[in-house]
C-alpha cells in the first residue's frame, strides 16, 4: 500500500490455515508462514486472546507483523487448535500502539460477526479463503500516521518470548506490550514476541523465554503520540484541500485557454472575411481598369461602358453593405474580447486602414467617372465638328454643282 504499511490479513485455522489478504499484500503472499501457531506450544481457548509481534529482516529493512488471535470452533466439528485472527504489517516504520490494537480488535470483531453462524458462536472458517472481507475501518488512518524510522540493524534471533498481561487491564496492557515491542531496542533480539492474559493457552511454556515488561504504559507518551497523529491527520487534510484547489485552478485555467482559442478562431474568421473583401475590391479595381482601357480605344462603346459602370456601382454598393455588416460583427466581437486580449486593437487599426484604402479606391472611381464625363464631352465636341465639316462639305458640293 505504501512504503510504511505492508497491508493486513484476516486468517483462520480449521483444516489448515487460510488467509484473506488486503491493503497491499498480494493474495499469494505467504502470510500463513508468519501468523500460523505451533500447535505443540499454543492452543487458543474460548474467551482468550493471544497477542503477537513477528519480525523479519529483509536487507536493511525491518518488517513487523502485529497479530491478535481468538478462539473459533468449526461448526459440526470438535477438533482443537482452531482459531481466527487478524494481522497488520509495518514496513520499517512505527505507529501508535493504541491505533494498532484498535484496528486489530476491530478486525477480529468484524470477522467474528461475519463468520458467526448461530447463537453458540460456532464459526464456519473452513471456507475463509473464499470470502470477500472489507478493509478494516481504521486501516487508512493507520497508514496516514505511520512513520519510517531507523531500527537496530541486525537479524532477530531465532527465539521467542512470552509476556503475561493482566486480565483486568488486558487491552491497556496490550497497548503497552506493542509499545515496548516497537520502542525497546533490546527486544529486537527476539524474532517472535507473545503476550496473553490467559497462560492456560500455553501448552509448552518452556519453549518460550519469560519476558517481564513494565506494563505501566506512560500516558504522557500516549498523549504525545495521539497529538502527533492529530497533527499528521490535519496535515493530510490540508494537503487534500490544496490538491482540490489546484485541480479547480487547473480546470479554470483550461477553461480560459479554451475561450482564448475560441477568440483566436473568431479572429481568423474575421481576417478571412477581410481578405475576401480585399480580393473583391481588387477584382472591382481590375475590372474598372480594363473598362477604362477599352474606353480609350473604343469611343463607340461608351454607352456599354456606362451600363457596366452602373453594374459595378451596384456591386460596389453591395460590397459596401457587406463591409458594413462585417464591420458590425467585428465590433460585436471586439466588445466580447476586449477584456481578454489587447491584440484586437491591432486588428481594429488594420480594419481602419482597410477602410481608408477603400475610401481612396472610391475616390479613384469618382475620378474615373469624372474622366469618363470629360471623355463624353470631347466625343460630343468631335461629333459636332464632324457635323460642321459635313455641312461645309455639302455646301461645297452644291456650289460646284
Amino acid at each position: 500500500m505504501s512504503n510504511k504499511i505492508i497491508g493486513y490479513s484476516y486468517f483462520g485455522r480449521s483444516r489448515g490455515l487460510q488467509t484473506v489478504n488486503g491493503g497491499g499484500i498480494p493474495s499469494n503472499y505467504p502470510v500463513e508462514n508468519i501468523v500460523d501457531l505451533d500447535m505443540q506450544i499454543f492452543e487458543v481457548q474460548p474467551n482468550t486472546r493471544l497477542y503477537r509481534v513477528s519480525r523479519i529482516l529483509q536487507g536493511n529493512k525491518m518488517k513487523q507483523f502485529f497479530s491478535i488471535y481468538e478462539y473459533a470452533e468449526e461448526k459440526d466439528s470438535h477438533r482443537t487448535g482452531t482459531f481466527l485472527g487478524a494481522t497488520i504489517g509495518l514496513d520499517h516504520s512505527i505507529v501508535s500502539p493504541e491505533m494498532i490494537t484498535t484496528c486489530l480488535v476491530g478486525m477480529i470483531e468484524y470477522l467474528s460477526k461475519y463468520l458467526n453462524s448461530d447463537a453458540n458462536r460456532k464459526f464456519i472458517i473452513s471456507e475463509l479463503k473464499e470470502q470477500d472481507l472489507k478493509s478494516p475501518r481504521d486501516f487508512q488512518s493507520l497508514n496516514n500516521v505511520a512513520k519510517n524510522i531507523e531500527f537496530p540493524v541486525g537479524k532477530p534471533k531465532n527465539k521467542s518470548s512470552l509476556t503475561s498481561l493482566r486480565k483486568s487491564h488486558e487491552l491497556l496492557d496490550a497497548n503497552a506490550f506493542f509499545y515496548h515491542a516497537l520502542n525497546q531496542s533490546e527486544l529486537y533480539d527476539y524474532g517472535e514476541l507473545y503476550a496473553t492474559a490467559d497462560e492456560k493457552i500455553i501448552l509448552k511454556s518452556g519453549a518460550l523465554y519469560s519476558l517481564n515488561i513494565d506494563l505501566h504504559f506512560d500516558s504522557a507518551i500516549g498523549q504525545k503520540l495521539t497529538l502527533l497523529e492529530g497533527i499528521e491527520q490535519k496535515r493530510n487534510s490540508i494537503t487534500q484541500e490544496i490538491l482540490k484547489k489546484e485541480k479547480a485552478y487547473k480546470e479554470k485555467e483550461e477553461s480560459q485557454i479554451l475561450k482564448l482559442n475560441e477568440i483566436e478562431e473568431l479572429k481568423d474568421k474575421i481576417n478571412s472575411e477581410v481578405d475576401s473583401l480585399e480580393k473583391e475590391k481588387e477584382r472591382i479595381e481590375n475590372t474598372l481598369q480594363t473598362r477604362n482601357a477599352r474606353l480609350e480605344g473604343l469611343p463607340e462603346s461608351i454607352d456599354n461602358l456606362k451600363e457596366e459602370i452602373k453594374d459595378l456601382e451596384i456591386k460596389k454598393g453591395e460590397a459596401e453593405t457587406l463591409w458594413l455588416d462585417k464591420s458590425k460583427k467585428a465590433d460585436e466581437v471586439s466588445k466580447v474580447i476586449e477584456k481578454k486580449e489587447t491584440y484586437l486593437d491591432s486588428l481594429t487599426k488594420d480594419l481602419n486602414k482597410a477602410d481608408e484604402d477603400y475610401k481612396e479606391k472610391l475616390k479613384k472611381i469618382e475620378k474615373l467617372q469624372d474622366e469618363i464625363t470629360k471623355c463624353e464631352a470631347v466625343v460630343k465636341q468631335k461629333r459636332e465638328e464632324f457635323d460642321r465639316i459635313d455641312e461645309a462639305t455639302d455646301v461645297i458640293i452644291k456650289d460646284k454643282g
